[in-house]
């Protein structure tokens, strides 16, 4: 009979093992579905790309839906992480929204495979009405959306930002960001900073306390 301490050990390594197997799987589906489409992505070309065998994938993924929602759920984690690592580091409520359309800028646009594959899942999951899910999801779940929303609502009350409506204004912002990030995608020349301050810029100015 193994010691207590060493059976823990191994399950704590099958677990690491199993974890780092799911990152894999899940990096080499973001490539394929940013190279080839959703359409292409079956487990076959997705295990070659991987350098595993397809039951390896239907071993951690029963479908392809559970792995689409690992696949979106990883990406959007990350992005908030970093965004949120910024946001953390500003005082002001103006600074707070640069870092936050910056951070984000930043990381989806020098990483478009990303993008590429989010808008590949998107709209590629359905819901129970055979609708695209998305479309028809509930803004509380936009992660973006809501840090937005969250930073002009504490700057109003502050008394920092003017009188504007934040649940438009967030739209508008994150409506932009995601429209040239897709066209990143096809127009690697964009200029990606110049974007950045453009918006940043009429993000401000469209918060501004006027001065009487």
């Amino acid at each position: 009979m193994q010691p207590e301490n060493e059976t823990n050990n191994q399950q704590a390594q099958r677990s690491f093992i199993e974890q780092a197997r799911r990152a894999q799987i899940i990096e080499a589906t973001i490539d394929v579905l940013a190279e080839q489409g959703q359409g292409n992505a079956s487990f076959v070309r997705i295990a070659q790309h991987a350098g595993i065998s397809p039951s390896l994938i239907s071993y951690h993924f029963k479908h392809k839906e559970e792995l689409w929602a690992e696949v979106l759920a990883s990406i959007i984690v990350a992005r908030v992480a970093y965004v949120s690592e910024h946001i953390a580091r500003a005082t002001t409520a103006a600074d707070k929204l640069r870092a936050a359309l910056e951070a984000d800028l930043i990381y989806m646009g020098t990483r478009p495979k990303l993008f590429a594959a989010l808008v590949e899942v998107f709209f590629s999951m359905r819901n129970s009405k055979g609708r695209v899910a998305h479309l028809e999801d509930n803004d509380d779940d936009d992660g973006d959306l809501q840090t937005l929303i969250a930073i002009f609502q504490a700057g109003q009350q502050s008394g920092e930002f003017g009188a504007f409506d934040p649940i438009i204004l967030a739209h508008i912002l994150a409506g932009a960001k995601d429209r040239f990030l897709a066209q990143l995608l096809r127009r690697p020349d964009l200029d990606l900073e110049l974007f950045t301050q453009t918006l940043v810029g009429l993000a401000l100015a469209a918060t501004r306390k006027e001065t009487p």
